[in-house]
């Protein structure tokens, strides 16, 4: 079975599995000599088969692939129809919340500049290593995956 993100839990065994899309980039320099990270590909794509998760993708010379993960013992979401919501607003609502985990920090969109390079281009911002959306979410559904965002987002903002 093939899924596409956002879809929500896997559920196995007593477990639930999030997997985050793959990002497939380069690194490249802009004018200014900042080097950011210009986007190639996104992988929504996964497929499920014989008890295996399965993501495929093509790395082509000097590029690199990101992903996240996540596995809990409890469910992420408060209840189906909260999942459902989110999964809902997540694909509605692409650049609001943070998508593209590294260990570094999210990387988010780098504002466009005459630079036409930055079209596709993405990096650590400060500013925006906080997830407002998941604090918003978690205070009317608290919930195992907005707190774990959330998390995630205060580690960042501390380096």
């Amino acid at each position: 079975m093939t899924r596409r993100n956002p879809f929500g839990t896997i559920s196995f065994s007593e477990n639930e599995i999030l997997q985050g899309n793959l990002y497939v980039s380069r690194q490249i320099p802009l004018g200014n000599g900042n080097k950011v990270q210009e986007l190639r590909h996104e992988i929504p794509d996964l497929t499920i088969e014989e008890g295996s998760l399965l993501k495929s993708f093509w790395l082509p010379p000097k590029h690199q692939v990101q992903t996240w993960f996540m596995l809990a013992q409890t469910p992420f979401f408060e209840s189906e129809e909260t999942e459902d919501e989110w999964v809902q607003f997540a694909a509605e609502n692409r650049q609001q919340q943070l998508n593209w985990l590294t260990p570094a920090g999210p990387l988010v969109k780098v504002e466009q500049t005459d630079d036409l390079r930055t079209e596709l281009a993405y990096d650590l911002n400060e500013n925006r290593t906080a997830d407002t959306v998941s604090a918003e979410w978690n205070e009317k559904s608290p919930s195992l995956f907005f707190e774990s965002m959330m998390l995630n987002a205060d580690i960042n903002s501390g380096k």
